[in-house]
């Protein structure tokens, strides 16, 4: 159990260091020192079906041509499966025991 609260520890105090940069600095960094090695990213099927529903809803809305999201939606596909092939993302199964557990974190680091 001692591993596992060290790396709550650490994961909290990351959130805290990153919380003053903006959102899409925070994700810059996160993927760079995922392509480093330094670091694996884990996210769910459920996220990825977030980035495809927002891709479709811009799309909807006239905020993406026919191309650009088509070309995205390639560009995101091919860099999960390619991350997943270099082993620097992990993709967790949705269970109502993470979505409880993380609600804390959310609401405290508003990481939505």
């Amino acid at each position: 159990m001692k591993g596992r609260e060290d790396s709550i520890s650490r994961h909290e105090c990351n959130c805290k260091a990153l919380h003053s940069r903006s959102s899409s600095d925070v994700v810059a960094s996160v993927y760079s020192s995922a392509w480093r090695s330094d670091v694996k990213i884990s996210f769910s099927v459920w996220n990825i079906g977030e980035v495809l529903g927002v891709l479709d809803k811009y799309y909807r809305r006239g905020w993406l041509t026919r191309e650009d999201f088509e070309l995205t939606q390639r560009e995101f596909i091919g860099g999960t499966l390619r991350m997943l092939r270099l082993r620097i993302l992990r993709v967790v199964p949705v269970k109502s025991s993470i979505i409880v557990k993380s609600w804390r974190l959310i609401e405290k680091y508003h990481v939505y």
